[in-house]
């Protein structure tokens, strides 16, 4: 009796029916496919940062145990270097400009060693909202309590300009201290 009503129900099954499943997974398919375009590539970069992971940094001891660091936090911004670009018929970026030694460079590194646990810089080439150019991209670790104001008035000072200067602040390590620091 059961075979008789599964057969049943498998010849009443009509065409319509058969479109109307092929359909619905289409459209099932066709949302999974649209949710990751809109992630991916029209999503604003802050709103993937805020779901990717957090880099968590540790010390390894000699016996591979893990030691985490203090609380801090990094930020990373843009200086020029020697090797930055020669604005072009521009009286606005001439702070960019450095003279054949490093002077501005290296007092700007002994400001930046004097406030900060720990930072580095990195040659780079980019293209924000001003023309593509050479510079350094420093990454600075510091106390969390530090404060922004005294680095952007000692960044114009040091490097002669009244400019906004963009920071990028990296996620802090706080949750992972707490997790394990009670191990």
């Amino acid at each position: 009796m059961e075979e008789n009503i599964t057969v049943n129900m498998v010849r009443n099954l009509n065409k319509h029916t058969v479109v109307g499943m092929v359909l619905i997974s289409l459209i099932i398919c066709a949302s999974i496919v649209l949710s990751l375009a809109v992630y991916f590539v029209w999503a604003e970069p802050h709103a993937r940062e805020q779901a990717s992971p957090i880099v968590r940094g540790f010390h390894l001891t000699s016996e591979g145990e893990e030691k985490p660091v203090p609380l801090r936090k990094q930020f990373g911004f843009w200086t020029p270097s020697k090797s930055t670009n020669p604005p072009s018929n521009s009286t606005k970026d001439k702070w960019e400009l450095l003279e054949k030694d490093d002077t501005r460079v290296e007092d700007f590194e002994n400001y930046i060693t004097s406030v900060s646990l720990g930072w580095r810089r990195y040659n780079q080439i980019g293209h924000g909202k001003s023309r593509k150019k050479n510079g350094y991209w420093w990454v600075v670790s510091v106390v969390p309590s530090f404060q922004y104001k005294s680095f952007i008035q000692q960044y114009q000072s040091i490097w002669g300009t009244s400019k906004e200067v963009y920071v990028e602040e990296y996620p802090n390590q706080s949750k992972y201290f707490e997790e394990y620091s009670n191990k």
